[in-house]
């Protein structure tokens, strides 16, 4: 009995390692597809050049008081959604650091730059590596996303207007590590 019984249990076995083999192939091969997308859209960039002539451009205007949510969508599974929740922005379920996400939600409501993208094709670019996505009270939603191309970050806004991110560390004012939310390491 403890024979057949030992039995069943290496072919339960075997077969969950063969289905978690099949799952992670499935999954490598999305991953693989997704990255040979993403170098398509950037081979029909790699012509733009940055025009810092104009005036100073702040790429939104919005009352932080009426944002409920706001998702990071990022690299290497390091995505993360701010919820407001009774006038507190939480973490998952741990509450933020108040001044903290205040000064940067500032950042994100006065992000501006006078460098824009000159390209003969601005809908070339298809999947961003990084977006934010910030939802109102009203269900109001609006996006920044943002490209990679070479040592080149490219912001598109809400409207599609596209911005160096290079200059004036605009790259920097929209994208905040989560660690800088958690109260502990707020400071650093």
């Amino acid at each position: 009995m403890l024979k057949r019984f030992s039995n069943i249990a290496l072919l339960v076995f075997c077969g969950l390692l063969v289905a978690g083999i099949v799952i992670t192939r499935e999954v490598d091969t999305a991953i693989e597809t997704n990255e040979n997308r993403k170098d398509a859209a950037r081979d029909a960039i790699v012509d733009f050049s940055v025009d810092c002539t104009g005036p100073v451009k702040v790429l939104i205007t919005a009352d932080t008081a009426l944002w409920v949510r706001i998702e990071y969508i990022l690299p290497s599974f390091s995505s993360y959604n701010l919820d407001k929740r009774n006038g507190s922005w939480f973490l998952g379920e741990m509450p933020t650091n108040r001044e903290a996400t205040n000064r940067y939600l500032g950042k994100i409501a006065s992000a501006k730059s006078n460098c824009s993208i000159v390209h003969s094709n601005p809908n070339a670019l298809k999947m961003a590596d990084y977006k934010i996505k910030v939802i109102t009270v009203d269900d109001d939603t609006f996006f920044y996303q943002t490209y990679v191309i070479d040592t080149n970050f490219i912001v598109q806004d809400y409207t599609g207007q596209l911005y160096s991110g290079n200059n004036d560390s605009l790259f920097w004012q929209l994208y905040f590590g989560k660690q800088r939310f958690i109260p502990e390491l707020a400071g650093q």
